[in-house]
């Protein structure tokens, strides 16, 4: 495993997401923040590493979520506000929250969007 910092607490590490939240228990706290599933009629940040993250790596992660959910763990996800992404966790807390692009190479792709912030806790 390659730890990038660690405490007591808290651990930063870099591989795959079922990899990294298998010992994941009860109570725990797990945030992910995965390339969001692209809108149909804009170009889309997909991948922080070689290779995109396509539908069924969002799929993927839609099960570890729901395997976490099942285990006690407290998730939460931020994504683009998609059909897609609504419909794969329609079962959860979904919030529509506004955000703000400001940062891209092409300037009419900046501006305001919808994410949502799904939850499986109160």
């Amino acid at each position: 495993m390659h730890y990038y910092l660690r405490s007591n607490e808290v651990y930063i590490n870099n591989l795959d997401f079922e990899e990294v939240v298998k010992d994941a228990k009860k109570d725990d706290f797990v945030y992910f923040d995965p390339p969001y599933d692209p809108w149909e009629d804009k170009n889309s940040f997909t991948s922080y590493a070689q290779g995109d993250f396509n539908k069924e790596d969002q799929i993927r992660l839609f099960e570890t979520f729901k395997a976490l959910d099942k285990r006690g763990v407290k998730v939460m996800l931020s994504n683009h506000n998609t059909d897609f992404i609504r419909n794969l966790y329609k079962d959860y807390k979904i919030h529509v929250v506004p955000a703000k692009r400001v940062v891209n190479s092409n300037p009419n792709g900046r501006g305001n969007v919808e994410e949502v912030i799904i939850i499986n806790y109160e």
